[in-house]
């Protein structure tokens, strides 16, 4: 969210924007960027610090800063579900990359995924997914596929509701 400033908005189709909720432990994105300024939607940031549990509000507009998380670089999905959960957020969709999606897959609390394919190749950098190794096929993660063809991309629909391991 710090290089690509998102909007996080509903905008191909009708419907109310969600609540957006950004990870942004030390407050590296700044304050100018779309998800900070343009009204569109509550927005939840997620910052360092100890978090009290217990219901509360989803906030209605503006920005809210929860202190929720550690200090270290990793993140702990169940219990950033957790909090999303005191404000009454129980369907989330996660828009992040390679580390933060990688977090929740390896913790088995992603119900569907979304793969999008483009036809860019923009060189090493990070990997799209980080996931412990496995030893045999057997152990592989086997997600039901839906492939959505999108002109000169191609999203890949998986979902891991269905799946099992070694079928």
């Amino acid at each position: 969210a710090s290089t690509d400033n998102p909007r996080l908005t509903v905008r191909k189709t009708s419907g109310i924007n969600p609540v957006r909720v950004v990870i942004d432990r030390n407050h590296r994105v700044p304050d100018s960027h779309h998800l900070f300024s343009d009204e569109a939607s509550p927005t939840l940031r997620l910052v360092a610090g100890d978090y009290h549990a217990g219901d509360k509000l989803a906030p209605r507009h503006g920005v809210t800063d929860v202190p929720c998380l550690g200090q270290n670089d990793t993140t702990d999905p169940a219990h950033i579900l957790a909090v999303l959960a005191d404000f009454g957020l129980r369907k989330i969709f996660v828009e992040g990359g390679g580390l933060t999606v990688s977090e929740f897959l390896n913790a088995d609390l992603l119900d569907r995924l979304h793969v999008m394919v483009a036809p860019m190749i923009i060189g090493s950098g990070r990997p799209a997914f980080s996931l412990p190794e496995i030893k045999t096929l057997d152990s592989a993660l086997r997600p039901k596929a839906q492939m959505v063809d999108l002109g000169s991309d191609m999203l890949f629909d998986l979902n891991f509701s269905h799946s099992s391991v070694g079928e």
